[in-house]
């Protein structure tokens, strides 16, 4: 062969070396999905196997003492029907540091958290991780760390601008809601037994089989979408009509939320809320590979 059949070899492979990286960073990092290109979910899922020297993905489900939903029921839902690496843990005792050994990370049942880990779980998604908020996760914490409409210097406003939005002791703020999920969380809409509200469900990879509308059977956390995250935009893939006006925005709320495909909000326990709502979770388990 000669040389010039050499350099363009070179040139062509080198071309695909950078074109697979590429392709593989934009898919990390929530641009694209696995699934856009035929065959891509399993060779990017081989990739991180042997980059990482673990089974990928593997999962975290963080939980805390409070709130809405059954974390032990997401565990075993993502081992046994989805065949992942998953583990239970709770929330208090992890550090940015344990959870860099997880793809994707799943936090239910933790009402109460602080700016501290707020802001670990923003670094695990801006370190390439993906994020599943289920509920009111963190829209309680200690009552100084709360951001008021007063610390943004607009004087004449009283209360808190978002509980999800944080400031730490330092100063420095944490807008996890505005920033992050692009929500501002309301309260609690629904009831824990019976007749919520109606879950209308839009055309998405999440809601993949789903028919056009199911009823709710549980409480969940009412939002309203405030702007694109910091992670991408936001899509509204399912909402909450049919139910009781929760804090000053009337319904529908946003149920299912997708910030590109990194963080995800879904506003209810799919394991509480009746029917096969917890079907969810399988789409789920497709989308954050």
């Amino acid at each position: 062969m000669d040389r010039e059949k050499i350099r363009t070899v070179v040139n062509v492979a080198l071309l695909l070396v950078g074109l697979v990286a590429i392709l593989y960073l934009a898919t990390k990092y929530g641009y694209i999905h696995c699934s856009a290109l035929p065959h891509w979910c399993s060779i990017y899922s081989s990739i991180n196997t042997a980059l990482y020297g673990r089974v990928y993905p593997s999962v975290a489900v963080l939980y805390g003492d409070e709130g809405l939903g059954d974390p032990d029921y997401i565990v075993k839902y993502f081992r046994e029907k989805c065949r992942m690496n998953v583990r239970g843990l709770d929330i208090d005792r992890v550090s940015l540091g344990n959870l860099q050994g997880y793809d994707v990370v799943v936090v239910e049942r933790a009402r109460y958290l602080t700016a501290a880990q707020l802001e670990m779980l923003w670094d695990f998604v801006a370190g390439g991780g993906k994020l599943v908020i289920i509920g009111d996760v963190g829209v309680e914490g200690p009552e100084e760390e709360y951001l008021t409409w007063k610390d943004l210097g607009e004087e004449s406003r009283e209360g808190i601008v978002n509980p999800w939005d944080r400031k730490r002791r330092d100063g420095v703020v944490v807008d996890f809601g505005a920033s992050v999920l692009g929500l501002r969380y309301l309260g609690n809409g629904g009831s824990e037994g019976g007749f919520s509200g109606t879950v209308y469900f839009e055309d998405d990879i999440l809601t993949r089989g789903f028919p056009r509308s199911m009823d709710l059977e549980t409480a969940f956390a009412a939002t309203e979408v405030l702007n694109s995250s910091v992670f991408g935009p936001v899509t509204v893939a399912a909402v909450i009509g049919d139910t009781k006006q929760v804090g000053d925005v009337k319904p529908p709320y946003p149920a299912i939320v997708r910030i590109g495909y990194r963080v995800f909000f879904i506003a209810y326990p799919p394991e509480e809320a009746g029917g096969r709502h917890a079907l969810l979770y399988f789409n789920l388990c497709e989308v954050v590979t």
